[in-house]
């Protein structure tokens, strides 16, 4: 397991229901409740997986209120792109997110 918060450890976090949560909120904010519904990520999952993401800048995380008043909350994509390249024995890996203006603040690259 990678050290907490190395672009390794984010890395590891790309499986596939992670690949499925970054799907559906990389075109809009989405809640817990329409990923599991759209993709059928776990609940367990779903409740575990969120934090993490949000605390590694690859998600963004917002409370809304419905017209009832009840609480829930949204998440968005921060990924812009990901790219994986193998080259002469060394794989190499970028990662490039974005602020919530839409503008592009960093890019993790790894060997």
């Amino acid at each position: 397991m990678a050290e907490e918060g190395t672009p390794e450890a984010v890395l590891e976090l790309l499986d596939g229901y992670t690949c499925a949560i970054l799907s559906a909120a990389s075109s809009r904010p989405v809640s817990a409740k329409s990923i599991h519904e759209a993709f059928g990520v776990p609940d367990s999952t779903l409740y575990r997986r969120l934090p993490r993401l949000v605390e590694r800048g690859l998600l963004t995380e917002r409370t809304r209120i419905d017209d009832d008043g009840n609480h829930y909350r949204v998440y968005e994509s921060r990924i812009e792109r990901v790219v994986f390249e193998v080259a002469d024995g060394t794989a190499t890996a970028r990662v490039s997110v974005v602020d919530d203006d839409r503008t592009r603040v960093e890019t993790w690259r790894f060997d």
